[in-house]
């Protein structure tokens, strides 16, 4: 169970990344951007997404393109990730007592798996389908510039290294 919500938090920081590079979704449900969990770096003003298109060279089309991918994924995954929280709840309260219910507890969880499976599969068409709105080099572009804000807002986030921030 460890390893899928790790699988899952991994998932959620990569798309929410590019969702908040292209400002895209509802404002996140807490502060640092959205996800299961929360996390994530809030998106980007108007004049921000502007000068990351240029950084990218993405055209005004490709743009609306990414931002109306994002904005589906966006929906979909939030779908799934309510119903995940739905499930945690009641598996915590399934297993609240020294004698549980087994076969719903392992009911759950399949259905868990069912969800991580259906998010992994959004997240390769998410991947299939920029890679047919931007060429190889804006491609490239993306990739390094989220590779670099993931980096700049996990130091901000745990400066300390650590998965929390540093205390004041």
């Amino acid at each position: 169970m460890k390893r899928v919500v790790s699988v899952l938090l991994a998932l959620t920081l990569g798309v929410s990344l590019n969702g908040a590079i292209l400002g895209q979704g509802e404002p996140p449900p807490r502060p640092g951007g959205g996800g299961f969990r929360g996390g994530g770096p809030p998106p980007m003003s108007p004049e921000e997404r502007e000068k990351f298109r240029i950084q990218v060279g993405m055209t005004t089309q490709q743009q609306a393109q990414m931002e109306e991918l994002f904005k589906d994924v966006h929906k979909r995954r939030g779908e799934l990730f309510k119903r995940m929280r739905e499930l945690f709840e009641e598996r915590e309260k399934v297993t609240d007592t020294y004698e549980f219910d087994h076969k719903r507890e392992k009911a759950i969880r399949n259905e868990l798996a069912q969800i991580n499976t259906q998010l992994l599969n959004i997240h390769l068409e998410t991947e299939e389908k920029i890679r047919k709105i931007l060429n190889k080099e804006q491609f490239e572009k993306l990739r390094e510039i989220r590779r670099k804000q993931r980096e700049e807002w996990r130091n901000k986030r745990a400066p300390n290294g650590g998965d929390r921030p540093a205390p004041p």
